[in-house]
Order: C-alpha cells, then sequence, then structure tokens
C-alpha cells in the first residue's frame, strides 16, 4: 500500500491509495508530469544509455516536479507549460553550465539551441542569458530571424558544454520525433523552414 502524506506528494510504490478519493485527487497531476518525465527520460541522463525511472513526483502552487532515479529532474510550470529538464550533473557541483533549449514561432515550428552563457542552473538564468535572447531580439540563427519565437517551451540544463552538445543532438532528433522533421531546425540542421 502506498503511503500518502498528503495530496501534493507522493513516493511512487506498487500499491494504490486506501480511498478513492485521494487516488481521483492525485491521479490527474501525476499522470501528467509522469507522462511528461517519460517524454524527457533521455534528456535527463548524460553518459549511460540507461533510461531513467522516475522516483517521486511533487505538486505545488507553481507548477509539477519528477525526481529520476539517477537524481536529475524534470518541472512543468502549470501556468505557462514550459518545461524544466535539469541533469544529475547540473544539480550536483558543475564545472560551467551550459543548456538546451526549445524556442517556438507562431506557426508552431521548433528551434532547438544550445547556450554556455547562463550564470546558473535555473530556467530564468537561460532565459534571461544572451543567447536565448539574441533569438527574441532577432539577431538569433538565421532560422529565428525569418521566424521570430514566440517562447520558449523547453529547457534542459547541464553541468559542462560537452555534454550540452551531446544533449542539443538528442533533443533534437525527440523533437523531430513529436513534431516532425518539416517543423524542427537546429542542431546543424539549420535549412530555413
Amino acid at each position: 500500500m502506498a503511503e500518502w502524506s498528503n495530496n501534493t506528494y507522493y513516493k511512487r510504490s506498487a500499491g494504490r491509495p486506501s480511498s478513492s478519493r485521494q487516488a481521483k485527487s492525485a491521479s490527474s497531476p501525476k499522470q501528467s508530469i509522469t507522462k511528461v518525465a517519460k517524454t524527457y527520460a533521455r534528456q535527463a541522463t548524460t553518459g549511460t544509455k540507461m533510461k531513467p525511472t522516475v522516483t517521486k513526483v511533487y505538486h505545488n502552487s507553481w507548477g509539477d516536479c519528477a525526481v529520476y532515479s539517477n537524481g536529475g529532474t524534470v518541472s512543468k510550470n502549470r501556468s505557462t507549460g514550459q518545461v524544466i529538464v535539469r541533469t544529475p550533473q547540473a544539480r550536483s557541483n558543475p564545472r560551467k553550465y551550459a543548456a538546451n533549449y526549445v524556442t517556438r514561432d507562431k506557426t508552431n515550428g521548433r528551434y532547438v539551441g544550445m547556450t554556455s552563457k547562463i550564470s546558473g542552473n535555473k530556467a530564468s538564468d537561460v532565459l534571461n542569458g544572451s543567447r536565448v535572447r539574441s533569438h527574441f531580439e532577432g539577431k538569433g540563427s538565421a532560422v529565428t530571424r525569418a521566424r521570430p519565437p514566440v517562447d520558449v517551451p523547453v529547457v534542459v540544463v547541464h553541468g559542462s558544454v560537452a555534454q550540452a552538445k551531446k544533449g542539443e543532438t538528442k533533443l533534437y532528433y525527440q523533437q523531430k520525433g513529436m513534431y516532425g522533421a518539416d517543423k524542427v531546425r537546429g542542431a546543424g540542421h539549420t535549412k530555413r523552414f
């Protein structure tokens, strides 16, 4: 039987909650963040081929957070829908932070990019960094100059530049699989839409 301290936190186990009221109130947010966590599990790992599993899920006023078995996390902001993934290396003692990001334009076209010009491991550090700002100011890549972005739906924070370079390719192929090759650019594929 699973142990439920309240409706905002639970530890994943094989059991079910004892009352149907608890199950109903906790299941829909759980499914949402669990689905997001499964989608971005490959982004939360570096240097291993094993896909991490979700061990804990938190729900708070800001959004939902899942913790992976390797120590990485994925968060989803309820109001904006933005997904933030942190690798275990970015959560511990990093050499130099670097990040991958996905920008979305008004036609739902995606651009996957990488930046090493950030000061910390938070999404706001990435969004306020000079590389991401340049896309919004019309000074970024040729793809985002032609089709300016409207938001940044995904941010993946890494502990080093080398990890971010590998992560950019993984994120590009993941987005390409989700949205199609004609809707995604970046990571070496910068032909205009």
